[in-house]
């Protein structure tokens, strides 16, 4: 991502948080704190596992069979509780956010010339209405739960790591950073993939109107193979853009999961050594496994945040100029307000009739 394209990512998310967001600050705080304790119970998970191993099956302490499951249900139960409320607060903003920017799309609308109107088919308002402002939604959200849970679990879980064996941790992350170039790149391309296939997907919502609106001139003419050229090469094109997004946003995770599979085979290496010299405890090596493992999905939506973000941007970049649209015909500044009273029209000695 460019300075150019960082600018306008900000810019983009700082005016849909002023203009739609800023009213669900309370939400947002209740949403953060939730993705907060479901985040920082996620290391316990790994611990639990340690202690179950190390504690029970090696060193047969038979108070921990009590204390250890009463542990395992709290972490559970507050787990639960903070994804149950980190989503529906979530869900609730960025349908508040759809909403307000769905009645400004409907008032810009209303109020614009009637020359912008006709200049623009019917068919991109509505993909405006729908497909553009969901994507948006979709990214707000997306935006919000990459901010507070996932980066909040890649802290604890590495921090976790580290804790358990700083050596292997190392190892362990010496890999990943070759997978952040192979990102970036892709991040380019699907910005430019959606941004086309939202194009195209216009166009072929506002020749199907045509189609319908002219159905009786086209079959009247035999225009029927025009109109279905003209339609399958559209739809190609949407195919075509479709799926170089889709390829773009599928290699991602084939990277993480190439990356993470080199890391489990340095991890094994090196801490079977360590467990042959007596250093390592099995229950340490399947907490620090159990925590890579946990650590992939919120990797990898951290490194999918700029795909996502990318995605947004393009919705944007569609719906914008149709808010900031301006009408050029406009009241000229402290005219007389045209008052309308009240009255009536009378017809008296009228009368009606055909000539003899």
């Amino acid at each position: 991502m460019n300075d150019t394209e960082k600018y306008y990512t900000l810019r983009t998310i700082k005016r849909i948080w002023k203009s739609y967001a800023s009213g669900s600050t309370k939400l947002l705080l209740i949403a953060l704190s939730c993705n907060a304790i479901v985040a920082l119970t996620t290391p316990a998970l790994p611990e639990l596992i340690r202690r179950v191993i190390d504690d029970i099956f090696v060193n047969a302490d038979r108070s921990m069979l009590t204390i250890l499951p009463l542990v395992a249900i709290s972490i559970m139960v507050i787990r639960a509780v903070g994804t149950y409320g980190a989503n529906v607060a979530i869900n609730y903003i960025g349908q508040r956010i759809v909403g307000s920017l769905q009645k400004d799309l409907y008032r810009s609308i209303l109020s614009s010339d009637l020359a912008y109107i006709n200049s623009i088919h019917s068919a991109r308002f509505i993909s405006s209405f729908t497909a553009d402002s969901s994507k948006l939604r979709e990214t707000m959200s997306s935006v919000v739960v990459n901010l507070s849970r996932n980066i909040l679990m890649v802290i604890g879980l590495v921090g976790y790591l580290f804790y358990v064996d700083a050596m292997l941790a190392t190892i362990f992350f010496i890999v990943i950073p070759p997978a952040a170039i192979g990102l970036k790149f892709l991040g380019k391309k699907l910005r430019k993939a959606i941004r086309m296939s939202l194009e195209e997907i216009g166009t072929l919502s506002a020749l199907v109107s045509e189609t319908l609106k002219g159905i009786r001139i086209i079959k009247a003419y035999g225009k029927e193979q025009m109109h279905q050229k003209k339609a399958s090469e559209v739809i190609d094109k949407v195919v075509n853009f479709s799926m170089k997004g889709v390829r773009a946003r599928s290699a991602s995770a084939p990277i993480m999961e190439i990356v993470t599979g080199v890391a489990i085979a340095c991890i094994i290496y090196y801490a079977g050594n360590k467990s042959l010299d007596g250093l390592m405890t099995v229950g340490s090596f399947m907490a620090f496994t159990t925590a890579a493992g946990l650590l992939y999905d919120p990797l990898k939506a951290v490194a999918n945040l700029q795909a996502m973000l990318q995605e947004g941007v393009a919705a944007s970049q569609r719906l914008f100029p149709i808010l900031d649209n301006k009408p050029k015909i406009q009241d000229k500044k402290n005219s007389k307000k045209l008052e309308i009273f009240s009255g009536s029209i009378n017809f008296e000695n009228v009368s009606f009739s055909y000539s003899e």
